[in-house]
């Protein structure tokens, strides 16, 4: 079964965290919280992971953009918008948890009794 909501799901919670992003300057925290959010959306909607974990880094990349253009210096963005592309890294990071979300899932449907 689709679920229409995950893809909005995506594009909300990835530009909440990529706000809480550019408003402190360790990124470690963020990093994390895409990571589990991007295992999470796998896990509800493993046809459309993939897709999550681009829009999740597409949202990041986006933040980050804006706040360079309103003026936020670094060490909490990028110090030029080219620069912003630095961010999508991510998408492996999300990548990566979104495929172990649908892992996670295919496991649990295959251990059931």
């Amino acid at each position: 079964m689709f679920r229409v909501w995950v893809l909005p799901l995506s594009v909300g919670v990835g530009l909440a965290v990529g706000l809480l992003d550019v408003s402190q300057a360790d990124g470690l925290l963020v990093d994390w919280l895409f990571f589990g959010i991007a295992a999470l959306l796998g896990f509800l909607q493993p046809k459309t992971s993939w897709l999550s974990a681009i829009i999740l880094s597409g949202c990041l990349y986006v933040v980050h953009v804006f706040a360079i253009m309103h003026g936020v210096k670094p060490p909490y963005v990028e110090p030029t918008v080219a620069d912003a592309v630095y961010t999508w890294p991510s998408l492996a990071l999300n990548v990566f948890g979104a495929f172990l979300g649908v892992l996670v899932r295919l496991l649990g449907r295959r251990s059931a009794p």
